[in-house]
C-alpha cells in the first residue's frame, strides 16, 4: 500500500538528471522522502543499492535508514507479483547490509583501504578514535617541537627567542599551557580546511595587516556596524527634536538648537564614512566634546517633555560613544598595532606549522590516523594537490567511484564543512551538466559550528540553484509534525528575527512552515495549544520575606519549580492531547509526552532534585562522568601509588579504603609518629618502627601487610600488561565481589569490567604503562566531553525527559518545555586571546612586551564582529530547532530581571516605526539571550500569533508549592516509628517525647564564637546561598533545624574555632588561582606609591605601574610577575578616574592597611540586619569582639573618605547585567563597609562622609549610601 506524497515531496523523489538540493524544513518528512527515492531507484532499475552512496551524519541515522529500507523492500517483495521484480528485490535485500549507506568517515576508511597505494600509506594503520589519546599524542608532539626549538633546529622556522617572546606574551606563570592551547586550537581550525598548511602559511600574509576600511572585510564588519549605530543615534535625535516642537516658545529655541547641534555629528559621520574619509570620522569620534544638557526649573510646565527629550538625546549620545569601542585608537595607532601584531602572527604561524608536522610525524611512525586524517587522506587519494600550483585534479580513485555511483545522496548537508564538501565533489559528477549529487538538509537547523560545520556551503547552493537551469532546488515546507498553533508561533518569531544578516537566511513565505497533518489542518484554532510563556520575575526574589522551607535562591531553581508545578497541573487535572496512533484519538497527558529542553546540561541536577520533591519521574542525559564513580576512583588511586607511592592523596585514599581499612585515628597516629616527612615516608617509618611502646602493633601489622602487597603489585606491573595487572588486583582482593554486595552492585561491577576493557584498549594502540594510562584518565576527566546523546524511552517507561537542544535534533515530542531562555548566549570565543576566521585568518592583540601592555588590533575587532554574527546566527538556529521539536504545545520558560524592565522593552519595541517586517538589525544584535529575541518578536509591529504570557513572583511560586508537613512532633513520631518501633515501644512514652522535643532556652549561645572578623559577619547580611529545596529527610536533626540556624550555617560565628586537620599538603600550582590573583591585586593596591604617580603624566602611568609591580615581585613575592596585562590596565583605569586622581593629588593624606578591633553588643549588631530581628534574640549582655582591616582612607579638610578595593570578577556572560552585578556587590559589602565606617568614626571622632567601593575588574567606583547604623 503506497503512501501519498505532496507535490514537493514527489518532485524530490522523482527528479533526476542534475544536482538537486532539497531544503527540507522541520517535520517535512525528509528521511521518508530519501528512503522512497532509493526504493524507486531500485524499482525502476535506475540504480542498484551498490550503485548508490548515501552519506548520513551519524551511525545511528545510517542504521535507522537501513532498517527502514529493509522494511520497505520486504513490503515490496510481499506485494509484488512479478517474479523478475521479486528476484531483483531479494538481491537488493541481500546487498543491503554491505550497501554504502554510512557516515562520511566510514566511507573514507573504505577509500583508504582500497587505494592506500596511491599515496604511500601503510595499509596496517590503526584508527585512533579516542579524543583523549589524541590529546596525549599532541602533548608528545609539542614536547618534541620544543626540543627542536631549544636546539635551534633548521627544520623549525621559530627561533628560541621568538618562542620566548610568544611565551611572555601569552602564557601565565611559568608554564606554556596557554600558548600550547592556542597553537593546538590554531591547528585544529586549520585541519577543517582542505589545505591546512596553506591556510596556516596564509594567516601571516601582509594583506591581513593593511588598514584599509574600504575593503569588503572592514565594510561588512566594522563600517556596516558603525553606520547602524549612527543611524540609530540619528533616529533618537529625531525623536527628541519632534518632542521639542510641542515646547513653549520660551524653551523651544534653547533645546531645539541644542539637539540640532548634536544631531549634526551623526550627519558628519555618515558623510565621512560614505566618502571613505575614515581617518576624519575616527578623529571626530574621539575628539568631539558633548555639551551638558541645558538646565530647567522644577516647576517648568514643559518638564516632562524636556525629560523625555533628554532621554532620547542621551541614548543617541551613547550610541555615538559606542563607536569608541569599535575604533579604540587613532588611525595611526591602529596601523602601528596592526604592523606590530604581524610579527606575532608570523611566529604563531611558524610554530603552528612546526607543531602540525610533529603531530603528523608521530602518527606516521606509529601507524595511527585520526578522524581528521581520514578526510585529508581521502581527499588526497581522490584529488592529489600539486605542491607548486596547489591545485587538485581527480585521480583514478575518483574516476572509479564516479563510474560506480549513479547517485551520491547526502543527508544533513547543512552540517558538512569545506573539506567534506570537496570529497563529495570528487566522488560525484557535480561539475557536469548531468550532475548526480542529491543533497538534503535544512540550513535553519545548522547547529554544529563547534564541529566546524559550514552552513555557507548550503546557502551558496540555495541561492544559486534558485536561478540555475542546470541545477534544481526543491523546498519541502509542509510540516506533518505540529499543530498550527505551534507552527504559527514559530513562523511569527522567525520572520521577525531571522534574515541574511542574522540567521544567515531570509525567513519568508518559501521558508515558513505549513501545517500538513490532516487532523491538525481540519481543527479550529484552540487556545489551549497556544505558545505559553512561564516567566519568573527575579526582582521579587529579593522582595519576598516568606519564611518558608521551600524558598530558593537561584533563577534556575525558580524555573524548575515553575515547570514542575505546570507538569503537576497537566497530569493531575487530566489535561488531554491528541494521540496520532491507531487512527487518532484524545487521551490524558502522560509523563512520557513531556520533554524539557535546555541549551546546556547545567540545570539537570537542579531539575532532578526539585522534581523528586514533586514526585515527578524524570530521565535525563548522563550527567555524572564514568571516571568519577567511587569504585573507579579507588582503582585509579591504587594504580597511582603502584606507579609512584610518594603521592599523598591517593595513598591516604587507599589506606582509608576497602583495600587497607585504616580509620581516621590510625591515619593520624601515622602522621604524629613522623611529622616532618612525606606521608609515604611516615608510613614506612611506622612499619619499620622497633620501639613497640610508641606504636600500635595492630596498625603496624596492617601497614606491613599492605606494603608487602604493594611491592608485589609493583613487580607484576613490570612483568605483565596493565589490563592483566588490573584483573590480578580484582582477583587477589575480591574487589569485584565486594562491590557486587554494595548498593547498585551490578552497575559498580560493570564499571570495573569497563575499566579493565579501557586499559586493554589503551595498550592496543601506541600507549603503554600505568603512568600513561593515569595521564590518559586524568585528561578524560579534565575534558569532561560526554557526548550529547538523546534520551530515549523503552516501551512502557513513563518518565518526563530532559535533554539538550543538540540531543533533541531530529526528534519530536507532544509537549515541550524550553527552559533557561533568559540565559546568556555562549559567546566566550569573543573574549579569547585569539579569534579565528576561515576567510580572514587570525585576529590577535598587539602585545608590547617592553611595557607589558596589550592593545586589541582593528583586525581582531573586525573578525570579532563577523564571528559575533556567526555565533548569534547559530544560536538563532538552535532556538529554531528547539521550537520545532513540539508537536502540540510549547512552553517557554525563562527569568526576567523585573517586570518594569520587561515592560520598558515592550514599549520600546512597540514604538519602533521601522517599516520592515524584520526587527532592526541593531536591536537583534544587542540581544543577549533567546528570551530577548522572543520578546522582540512578541511586541515588534504587533505579533499575529496567539500566545499567553504569565509572569510569576516569588510569592506566587511559594503559594503553589506542595505543602510540607512542618509539624515537628509528627516528624519525630514518623522517624521514631520507622527506625525504633520494632525494637522498642510501639509508641514513645511522654518522657521520651519530652526529651526529644526539649530545646535549650538559648540554643545559639552554644553555637557561637565571640571573636569575629568583619568579612565573616558580612555573610549574614548577604542573600542566602543555602539550598532550601532539601525537603523531608530521615534525619530528625535536619528536620528540626530552624531557619535561623540555616541562615547562620557556614559562618564562623556559628562554627568551632579549629579548622579541619590536614594530613597532607598538595603542591601549589605555578599559575595563579583566582583566589591568589585576588590577593595579589589587593596587596598591589595597598602597596601603590601614589606619590610616584603625582609627578608624571597619565600617559606614563602604565610604565610606572609595571615598575612598581616588578619591585614587589623582586622584594615581596615573585608571583606578582604573574599578574596579567589586562588587570594592570584596569588598575590604570581606576588611577585615571576622578577618585583615583583625587587620591593621587592628596597622596600625603592616604592611610592604608589600618587594622582595628572593637566590641559591639550582639543584639545591636544583629538588629541592624533587616529581617533578622524576630529570630536573633540573645542575652542583652552578649558582646562580640570584631576585628578588621581598612584598605585605605584619607581625611582632606572636612571630608573623611573610606576606600575598599574589591577584585570580584565581572561576569560578562552572567544572567545579570553589569549594573545588576554591581548593585549585588554593593548590597553584599554594604554591611562590611558600614562597620569599617563606624570604626573609623570612633577612632577619629568624626563622621565618615564618603564610602567608596573600588571594583577593579568592573572598572567602576561605587559610592555607597544607606549605610547601617550601629
Amino acid at each position: 500500500m503506497s503512501r501519498q506524497f505532496n507535490q514537493q515531496q514527489l518532485a524530490a523523489i522523482e527528479a533526476k538528471g542534475s544536482n538537486i538540493l532539497v531544503s527540507a524544513s522541520a517535520g517535512s518528512g525528509k528521511t521518508t522522502v530519501l528512503i522512497e527515492r532509493i526504493i524507486r531507484h531500485v524499482l525502476s532499475d535506475y540504480a542498484s543499492l551498490d550503485q548508490l552512496l548515501v552519506v548520513t551524519f551519524t551511525e545511528m541515522a545510517a542504521n535507522e535508514m537501513k532498517e527502514r529500507l529493509e522494511m520497505a523492500l520486504k513490503q515490496q517483495i510481499n506485494h509484488s507479483k512479478d517474479p523478475e521484480l521479486k528476484r531483483n528485490l531479494m538481491r537488493q535485500l541481500s546487498i543491503l547490509p554491505e550497501a554504502h549507506i554510512r557516515t562520511l568517515h566510514s566511507f573514507c576508511l573504505t577509500v583508504i583501504q582500497q587505494f592506500f597505494y596511491l599515496d604511500d600509506i601503510d595499509p596496517e594503520f590503526t584508527l585512533l578514535t579516542d579524543a583523549t589519546q589524541i590529546e596525549l599524542l599532541k602533548e608528545e608532539a609539542w614536547a618534541a617541537l620544543l626540543e627542536l626549538i631549544i636546539d635551534d633546529s633548521p627544520s623549525i622556522k621559530v627561533s628560541s627567542d621568538e618562542y620566548l617572546t610568544l611565551l611572555r606574551s601569552f602564557s601565565k606563570g611559568r608554564n606554556d599551557d596557554r600558548l600550547y592551547q592556542m597553537i593546538n586550537q590554531l591547528c585544529e581550525f586549520a585541519r577543517s580546511n582542505p589545505d591546512p598548511l596553506g591556510w596556516m602559511e596564509n594567516i601571516s600574509h601582509p594583506d591581513h595587516f593593511l588598514l584599509d576600511f574600504s575593503t569588503p572585510f572592514y565594510q561588512s564588519s566594522l563600517i556596516e556596524y558603525s553606520m547602524q549605530l549612527i543611524k540609530e543615534a540619528k533616529h533618537q535625535w529625531q525623536l527628541a527634536l519632534q518632542l521639542t516642537e510641542s515646547l513653549s516658545e520660551a524653551t523651544l529655541e534653547k533645546y531645539a538648537t541644542f539637539i540640532q547641534e548634536d544631531a549634526h555629528i551623526a550627519e558628519s559621520l555618515i558623510q565621512h564614512f560614505e566618502n571613505n574619509q575614515y581617518e576624519e570620522a575616527i578623529n571626530l569620534i574621539h575628539q568631539h566634546s558633548w555639551k551638558r544638557w541645558a538646565s530647567y526649573r522644577r516647576d517648568d510646565e514643559d518638564k516632562e517633555i524636556i525629560q523625555l527629550a533628554k532621554k532620547y538625546r542621551d541614548q543617541a549620545v551613547q550610541r555615538i560613544k559606542e563607536l569608541t569601542n569599535v575604533f579604540p585608537y587613532s588611525y595611526s595607532q591602529m596601523q602601528t598595532h596592526l604592523e606590530g601584531s604581524q610579527v606575532i602572527v608570523n611566529s604563531l604561524s611558524h610554530l603552528a606549522i612546526g607543531f602540525y608536522h610533529q603531530f603528523q610525524r608521530l602518527k606516521r611512525q606509529n601507524k595511527l590516523i585520526d578522524y581528521n586524517d581520514l578526510e585529508h587522506i581521502t581527499l588526497q587519494l581522490l584529488a592529489p594537490m600539486d605542491p607548486k600550483t596547489r591545485e587538485r585534479q581527480p585521480s583514478i580513485a575518483a574516476h572509479f567511484y564516479q563510474n560506480q555511483f549513479k547517485e551520491v545522496m547526502v543527508d544533513e548537508y547543512q552540517d558538512i564543512n569545506e573539506l567534506q564538501g570537496l570529497i563529495l565533489h570528487y566522488l560525484s559528477h557535480e561539475t557536469k551538466s548531468t550532475g548526480n549529487l542529491f543533497m538534503v538538509g535544512d540550513v535553519k537547523q545548522s547547529i554544529y559550528g563547534f564541529r566546524m560545520a559550514d552552513p555557507s556551503l548550503f546557502l551558496s547552493k540555495y541561492e544559486r540553484y534558485q536561478t540555475s537551469t542546470d541545477q534544481q532546488l526543491i523546498i519541502l515546507d509542509t510540516n506533518y509534525r505540529s499543530r498550527d498553533n505551534v507552527l504559527g508561533y514559530t513562523n511569527d518569531v522567525f520572520e521577525r528575527i531571522m534574515d541574511k544578516n542574522l540567521g544567515e537566511m531570509i525567513y519568508a513565505e518559501a521558508e515558513s512552515l505549513k501545517t500538513g497533518f490532516p487532523y491538525f489542518i481540519e481543527q479550529q484554532a484552540d487556545s489551549d495549544y497556544n505558545a505559553e510563556f512561564l516567566l519568573f520575575n527575579k526582582d521579587t526574589m529579593m522582595e519576598s520575606n516568606e519564611d518558608l522551607e521551600g524558598e530558593f535562591d537561584t533563577s534556575r531553581e525558580a524555573e524548575a519549580h515553575l515547570i514542575a508545578q505546570k507538569i503537576r497541573y497537566l497530569i493531575d487535572s487530566n489535561q488531554q492531547i491528541y494521540d496520532k496512533s491507531n487512527g487518532g484519538f484524545y487521551r490524558k497527558i502522560e509523563y512520557n509526552d513531556i520533554v524539557i529542553l535546555s541549551s546546556t546540561k547545567n540545570s539537570f541536577l537542579t531539575l532532578q532534585r526539585i522534581f523528586d520533591h514533586y514526585e515527578i519521574p524524570l530521565l535525563s542525559q548522563k550527567i555524572e562522568s564514568y571516571f568519577q564513580r567511587q569504585e573507579i576512583q579507588l582503582m585509579l588511586a591504587l594504580l597511582k601509588i603502584i606507579d609512584n607511592p610518594h603521592q599523598d592523596i591517593p595513598l591516604v585514599a587507599i589506606l582509608r579504603s576497602y583495600f587497607v581499612g585504616l580509620s581516621d585515628e590510625q591515619l593520624s597516629l601515622i602522621r604524629i609518629y613522623s611529622q616532618t616527612t612525606s606521608y609515604f615516608q611516615a608510613v614506612l617509618a611506622y612499619a619499620n618502627a622497633e620501639d613497640t611502646t610508641t606504636i600500635d602493633q595492630t596498625l603496624q601489622g596492617k601497614i606491613q601487610e599492605f606494603l608487602s602487597q604493594l611491592r608485589h603489585w609493583q613487580r607484576l606491573a613490570d612483568e605483565i600488561s596493565l589490563a592483566e595487572l588490573i584483573w590480578q588486583i580484582y582477583m587477589e582482593t575480591d574487589f569485584l565481589s565486594y562491590n557486587a554486595g554494595l548498593s547498585n552492585g551490578l552497575q559498580r561491577t560493570s564499571n570495573l569490567h569497563g575499566l579493565y576493557q579501557r586499559a586493554s584498549d589503551f595498550e592496543s594502540h601506541y600507549f603503554r604503562g600505568i603512568f600513561g594510562f593515569i595521564r590518559y584518565i586524568e585528561k578524560v576527566i579534565d575534558r569532561d566531553k560526554d557526548l550529547q546523546e538523546p534520551v530515549l524511552l523503552d516501551h512502557g517507561q513513563n518518565y518526563v525527559r530532559m535533554m539538550t537542544v543538540h540531543a533533541s535534533k531530529g526528534l519530536e515530542f507532544p509537549i515541550v518545555f524550553l527552559m533557561n531562555t533568559g540565559q546568556k548566549m555562549n559567546l566566550k570565543e569573543l573574549r579569547e586571546t585569539m579569534v579565528l576566521s576561515k576567510e580572514h585568518g587570525i585576529g590577535i592583540d598587539y602585545i608590547d612586551t617592553e611595557y607589558h601592555l596589550k592593545y586589541p588590533t582593528i583586525h581582531k575587532e573586525a573578525i570579532k564582529k563577523i564571528r559575533e554574527r556567526q555565533l548569534k546566527s547559530e544560536e538563532m538556529r538552535k532556538l529554531y530547532v528547539a521550537l520545532t521539536r513540539a508537536e502540540q504545545k510549547i512552553y517557554i520558560v525563562g527569568t526576567i530581571a523585573s517586570q518594569n524592565k520587561w515592560e520598558e522593552m515592550q514599549q520600546l519595541l512597540l514604538d519602533l516605526d521601522d517599516q520592515s517586517k524584520t526587527i532592526p538589525l541593531m536591536h537583534r544584535l544587542k540581544a543577549s539571550s533567546w528570551l530577548d529575541w522572543l520578546q522582540q518578536a512578541l511586541y515588534y509591529r504587533s505579533s499575529n500569533s496567539s500566545h499567553a504570557i504569565h509572569i510569576y513572583t516569588m510569592d506566587q511560586l511559594l503559594s503553589k508549592m506542595v505543602e510540607e508537613n512542618n509539624d515537628q512532633k509528627d516528624n519525630l513520631m514518623q522517624y521514631y516509628q520507622k527506625n525504633f518501633a520494632s525494637t522498642a515501644h510501639e509508641t514513645p512514652d511522654d518522657t521520651l517525647m519530652e526529651s526529644m522535643l526539649f530545646q535549650y532556652s538559648f540554643p545559639l549561645s552554644t553555637k557561637t564564637a565571640s571573636y569575629q572578623s568583619v568579612s565573616e559577619l558580612k555573610r549574614l547580611f548577604e542573600e542566602p546561598l543555602i539550598d532550601k529545596a532539601n525537603y523531608l529527610t530521615e534525619n530528625p536533626t535536619t528536620l528540626n533545624l530552624s531557619d535561623i540556624e540555616s541562615e547562620l550555617a557556614g559562618i564562623r560565628y556559628t562554627q568551632g574555632t579549629f579548622n579541619e586537620p590536614k594530613l597532607i599538603q598538595s603542591n601549589k600550582s605555578q599559575s595563579l588561582t583566582p583566589t591568589e590573583k585576588g590577593t595579589l591585586i589587593h596587596h598591589l593596591m595597598q602597596s601603590l606609591s601614589y606619590q610616584s604617580f603625582s609627578d608624571i603624566e597619565i600617559t606614563h602611568y602604565s610604565t610606572e605601574l609595571v615598575r612598581q609591580v616588578q619591585i614587589l615581585s623582586q622584594t615581596i613575592d615573585s608571583k606578582f610577575s604573574l599578574i596579567d596585562l589586562e588587570m594592570l590596565n584596569k588598575i590604570i583605569s581606576y588611577l585615571t578616574s576622578e577618585l583615583g586622581q583625587f587620591t593621587i593629588q592628596h597622596y600625603d593624606k592616604v592611610k592604608v592597611e589600618q587594622a582595628f578591633s572593637m566590641i559591639i553588643p550582639a543584639s545591636k549588631l544583629y538588629l541592624s540586619s533587616k529581617g533578622q530581628e524576630d529570630y536573633l534574640k540573645y542575652h542583652p549582655e552578649d558582646q562580640i569582639l570584631i576585628h578588621g582591616v581598612i584598605d585605605a582612607y584619607l581625611i582632606v579638610d572636612q571630608r573623611v573618605i573610606l576606600l575598599d578595593y574589591k577584585t570580584n570578577r565581572y561576569q560578562a556572560y552572567s544572567n545579570q547585567s553589569k549594573r545588576e552585578q554591581i548593585e549585588h556587590l554593593s548590597n553584599t559589602y554594604r554591611f562590611q563597609l558600614s562597620l569599617y565606617a563606624h570604626a573609623l568614626s570612633l577612632v577619629h571622632s568624626i563622621d565618615v562622609t564618603e564610602v567608596y567601593l573600588v571594583l577593579i575588574d568592573f572598572e567602576e567606583v561605587v559610592l555607597l549610601t544607606d549605610l547601617y547604623q550601629f
